[in-house]
């Protein structure tokens, strides 16, 4: 070790800018976002600048309630085709093949619309 170093912090110990913290892959972040000083003005200028879309906002709205309504719809069809297959094996009794196809297209047009509307 060298005995010509001054012991202690350097002379100049003003505080130094903090460094950024570098995140993900290629370590391009520069720190923790910061929170929105104002946020009400701020939402009410994202409002401003989306009214001229506000009828294609609200049919995207519908299109995506009608999506979801559907697909949580689907599983309660298919449980009824489920009692179908079941209930009759439980009595020992033939499978009615014609309803068990009527209720599985019900099912297969209530995906279908579900991703066509998602």
């Amino acid at each position: 070790m060298s005995t010509d170093r001054p012991a202690g912090p350097p002379a100049s110990s003003s505080k130094a800018p903090p460094r950024p913290i570098f995140r993900g892959p290629m370590g391009a972040g520069f720190g923790p976002p910061q929170k929105a000083k104002s946020f009400g003005a701020s939402a009410r200028r994202l409002l401003g600048r989306l009214a001229p879309q506000r009828a294609l906002i609200v049919a995207v709205l519908i299109f995506a309630v009608f999506a979801v309504s559907l697909t949580v719809s689907g599983p309660k069809v298919l449980g009824h085709a489920t009692d179908l297959i079941f209930g009759p094996l439980m009595a020992h009794r033939a499978i009615d093949f014609a309803a068990l196809a009527r209720v599985l297209e019900i099912v297969l047009a209530i995906y279908a619309g579900s991703s066509l509307f998602a």
